[in-house]
């Protein structure tokens, strides 16, 4: 699917686009009506990263151990579950758009946002894939069926509204909707006597900064927040909903796993001192750098000088933690907020030479442990080791063609602005005459 536009299966996303480009350009008072979009600072890394995290307990007495292929077969049908976003902006105002993709490599398939074909195994009708960021008060009262223009907290998306939050509330919004259809669909799919096994990519449960800068601005007596109040309101809502999901599934017997694969923006380990007094009894005594992804790739630095790593490189597992909602703030914001086990796994590309290897976190919520057999690292291994992978392929999948998906649509979308008399911004259009788009 790399490389060539995608035709989505109705022309209602086609007529949606138009009548957004028609409403820019046709509205009251004119384009210069719509106000220009303005950002505060928040950006993507104060959106997107993980919060650093205290309450956490290391449940293993060894720095890590060797992860073995075990029985990987084909025991669970692993589904990958991931989505895209874009932003294609003009000098009037910016539309979002979202694209995700639920895979299984038995299965296929199973659903697309926006729909490519007519019918799918999932029996769900498509959420919107379109968001506008910078509109006038009045498209908020009409209302435009297809279209999002307003936060999960019913907040408009003005001109004021922050990009980068926007972007994560389509994504996050669009995953927990596709993951309960997946859940209340699972009964009509043919698994052949094997157990669902549902990847969803990034946290099971997402620990925003937003909610420790809000925290620490209550407790200290700050009242000016500015909109922080609001994105946070988002952000209690698609939290809440999300754990609602995840319960259902556990509650239906399927247990649910995030894939952190962006270790760069997390310090959970960093912030974990139960590990580092194991890293430093088994002779691990090394600064601590301030994210995972660094971490680990000093640990297996010191563990090959100390000799405990040694070629021929082999899989490692590092694990479990048990975080605490309380560790990233999620219990002052969401009511019963479930506790986290995590691990990390650590896939060599090659077995004589450390310059390759793959690193991501695995989390549940706790009680989806009870639903996996003995071995709580059969799901995993199956979709990597045993299927000749370093990362899951389920999600590898479902990330494709959910970029794929969405760079198309962000094309369309581009496409019928242009058609309809608006101009993109500089930025966007060389983006896309570069990829030879227009």
């Amino acid at each position: 699917m790399n490389g060539i536009m995608v035709m989505f299966s109705s022309r209602k996303l086609e007529d949606i686009v138009k009548i957004v480009a028609e409403k820019i350009a046709l509205g009251p008072g004119g384009p210069g009506a719509a106000a220009s979009p303005y950002y505060d600072d928040i950006g993507p890394d104060n959106v997107e990263r993980d919060a650093g995290m205290s309450s956490i307990k290391y449940l293993s007495d060894k720095p890590f151990q060797e992860l073995g292929r075990g029985d990987a077969g084909y025991k669970y049908v692993v589904i990958g579950l991931d989505s895209s976003t874009r932003m294609i902006s003009t000098p009037f105002l910016s539309i979002a758009v979202v694209a995700a993709t639920v895979y299984s490599r038995i299965l296929g398939e199973l659903y697309d946002v926006p729909p490519l074909m007519p019918s799918y195994p999932l029996n769900i009708d498509p959420p919107p894939s379109i968001a506008v960021l910078g509109v006038r008060q009045p498209w908020h009262e009409e209302g435009l069926e297809g279209v999002v223009t307003r936060s999960p907290a019913g907040v408009p998306y003005d001109k004021s509204y922050n990009r980068f939050i926007l972007l994560d509330e389509l994504r996050t919004t669009t995953e927990t909707y596709l993951l309960q259809g997946l859940i209340g669909n699972m009964g009509k799919l043919s698994l052949r006597g094997r157990r669902p096994f549902i990847f969803i990519d990034g946290p099971v449960y997402h620990t925003p900064l937003l909610l420790r800068q809000h925290y620490g601005l209550i407790k200290s007596g700050g009242r000016s927040r500015g909109r922080l109040d609001e994105y946070v309101e988002s952000w209690r809502v698609m939290l809440s909903n999300r754990v609602r999901a995840l319960r259902e599934g556990i509650d239906k017997g399927i247990p649910i796993a995030g894939v952190v694969k962006r270790l760069e923006k997390s310090s959970l380990l960093p912030g974990c001192g139960e590990y580092h007094d194991v890293l430093r009894r088994n002779g691990l005594d090394f600064p601590i750098p301030d994210n995972d992804q660094a971490f680990i790739d000093v640990l297996i630095t010191w563990a090959m000088r100390r000799r405990l790593i040694g070629y021929p490189l082999k899989p490692l597992l590092i694990g479990p933690f048990r975080i605490e909602p309380s560790a990233s703030l999620i219990s002052e914001y969401v009511e019963d907020a479930p506790v986290k086990i995590a691990y990390y796994y650590v896939m060599p590309l090659y077995r004589y030479a450390r310059i390759h290897y793959r690193v991501f976190r695995i989390e549940y919520i706790e009680p989806a442990l009870d639903l996996l057999d003995e071995n709580p690292h059969t799901p995993v291994i199956q979709d990597t080791l045993g299927a000749g992978s370093v990362l899951p392929l389920s999600i590898l999948y479902a990330d494709k063609r959910a970029k794929a998906l969405s760079r198309s649509l962000s094309y369309m979308v581009a496409r019928y602005l242009e058609l309809g008399g608006l101009p993109l911004t500089y930025d966007a259009l060389r983006e896309y005459e570069e990829r030879g788009m227009l």
